[in-house]
C-alpha cells in the first residue's frame, strides 16, 4: 500500500478502509461520503464477464467493514457530516453501527430514475437506495432546507463501476456539507466519483480503494476533471 504522510489531500491509495483509516489522525476529515460494500456478495451480470463493470467487488461482507464505522467517526472533524449509501435489506445493521458514535439524522432516499432487473412478477421494482445521514454535533446545512427524496438519474450502460453513484448527487451532498477548500474523504472510493465531485466542487479529496484497477481508474479520471476545471476557470 502506498505510504501516506499526514497532512496530505488531493491523494487516491490503494489498500484496505480500515488500514488507511487507522493511520490517519483524530478530527482531520471535513466530510464523509462513501458508498461501503452492501454486506453480501456481489457480480453484476450487467457487463459480460470480463468488462470492467462485472469484477467482483472485493470485501463484500459486513464483518468485514463494520469496524470502520468506528474510525470513520474518529476521522471525522467536530461538526462533520458523514453520507453513508446503503440498500434496505442491510440499512438496520449500518444505522445501528453508525449511532453508537455520531448522531444519525433523517435517511436520505435517492430516486435514481429507473430499476434493475430482479424478480419480474414477485416482486416491485426497486428504483431507491438509502443513505444514511450522521454528523458531528451539531453540521449545519448549506443553503436552503431540502427534503430528503433526491432525484438524480443513475450513471447509464456506460457505468465504470456496478455500484457507481450519480455525480450530481454527490456534488450535491458536498455542496450541502462543506466549503471550498474541506477535506471531502471516500474510504471506498471504487471509480472515484465522490473524489471527481469534489474536485469539481474546489474541495480537497482523498480516496481508498482495495483494487488497483479502481485506484488507477480513479487516478485517470480525477486527473481529467481537474484539467477540464482548469480550462473552465480559464474559459479555453
Amino acid at each position: 500500500m502506498n505510504k501516506l504522510t499526514w497532512p496530505q489531500s488531493n491523494v487516491v491509495t490503494c489498500g484496505e478502509a480500515l488500514d488507511v483509516l487507522e493511520r490517519l489522525p483524530d478530527e482531520c476529515i471535513d466530510l464523509i461520503a462513501t458508498d461501503p460494500p452492501y454486506g453480501i456478495s456481489y457480480k453484476t451480470s450487467h457487463r459480460s464477464p470480463d468488462s470492467t463493470c462485472a469484477r467482483e467487488i472485493r470485501g463484500d461482507t459486513i464483518e468485514e467493514v463494520l469496524p470502520t464505522v468506528k474510525e470513520v467517526a474518529r476521522v471525522l472533524k467536530p461538526l462533520g457530516a458523514l453520507y453513508w449509501f446503503t440498500r434496505f435489506d442491510v440499512y438496520p445493521v449500518w444505522r445501528e453501527e453508525i449511532a453508537r458514535y455520531l448522531d444519525v439524522k433523517t435517511p436520505l432516499v435517492w430516486d435514481k430514475g429507473n430499476w434493475s432487473m430482479g424478480d419480474l412478477e414477485g416482486d416491485y421494482g426497486n428504483r431507491t437506495e438509502l443513505v444514511i445521514y450522521a454528523t458531528k454535533g451539531r453540521h449545519i446545512l448549506r443553503g436552503r432546507r431540502d427534503h430528503n427524496l433526491l432525484a438524480f438519474m443513475r450513471p447509464g450502460s456506460n457505468r465504470l463501476h456496478p455500484h457507481q453513484k450519480s455525480q450530481r448527487l454527490l456534488e450535491f451532498l458536498i455542496s450541502k456539507s462543506s466549503d471550498i477548500g474541506d477535506l471531502v474523504f471516500d474510504p471506498f472510493c471504487g471509480s472515484g466519483t465522490t473524489l471527481i465531485a469534489a474536485v469539481k466542487l474546489y474541495r480537497k479529496y482523498l480516496g481508498v480503494d482495495v483494487a488497483p484497477e479502481y485506484t488507477e481508474m480513479s487516478q485517470r479520471r480525477i486527473a481529467k476533471a481537474v484539467l477540464e476545471r482548469s480550462q473552465l476557470k480559464l474559459g479555453i
